[in-house]
């Protein structure tokens, strides 16, 4: 059901339950059928939706002394229409730093695939490491991997938005000089990333930076 006919019919009836709640649309769609003027129900659906879009708004002081129902309005006899319906408050995101790495040896960049579970799951990226690290700890994580860098070089700063985190990453292209046996990384040419394997959009600013590595 239409999002403004929603919030009309919790304000009418007094419904004081949060319109993401299943009961609580439940009960307004039974309250929607009883309120059914079935001669003409596209018309009375059309006037409900205006009645929510334009007087019966959610931000803003709904303009009640227009409202042609506010004489059975219940929110208005409560003086609540502020309140109703409850606002849920959407969890703020959370935030996290995370160090990603471009490793090239040769003609080949370093990719590993993720977890089967969780985030991404499953999907291949590039090596990367929580927080944004200092170069000492740069150096400990490449020695860590096996990698025995050349070059190291900043990469443009990148952020990606998940609907409950954010990603806020700082990017290293390194240039191997030698890697370990040791090294468990998949080593892919450039071409065979964008066809072969699935790197999600979190790492699409330095899926562009490849050309400059």
């Amino acid at each position: 059901m239409d999002g403004n006919v929603l919030r009309v019919l919790a304000r009418l009836s007094g419904n004081r339950g949060d319109l993401k709640d299943k009961t609580v649309r439940k009960d307004l769609n039974a309250l929607a059928a009883r309120l059914l003027f079935r001669q003409e129900p596209g018309n009375f659906n059309q006037a409900m939706m205006e009645l929510g879009a334009l007087l019966c708004i959610p931000n803003g002081r709904p303009k009640c002394g227009e409202c042609p129902v506010q004489s059975f309005c219940e929110a208005c006899h409560q003086d609540a229409v502020d309140q109703i319906p409850r606002k849920t408050r959407k969890p703020r995101r959370k935030m996290e730093n995370r160090t990603v790495f471009v490793i090239r040896f040769q003609d080949r960049i370093a990719l590993r695939k993720r977890q089967e579970q969780g985030l991404l799951s499953g999907l291949w990226e590039f090596p990367n490491r929580y927080g944004h690290l200092s170069p000492e700890e740069i150096g400990k994580v490449l020695t860590e991997w096996g990698i025995c860098p050349e070059t190291i070089t900043p990469l443009p700063d990148a952020k990606h938005v998940f609907s409950h985190l954010e990603w806020h990453m700082k990017g290293y292209a390194v240039r191997v000089r030698g890697r370990k046996e040791t090294c468990s990384f998949v080593w892919a040419r450039q071409e065979e990333i964008h066809h072969s394997y699935s790197v999600p959009s979190a790492f699409h600013a330095y899926l562009k930076a490849l050309g400059k590595v």
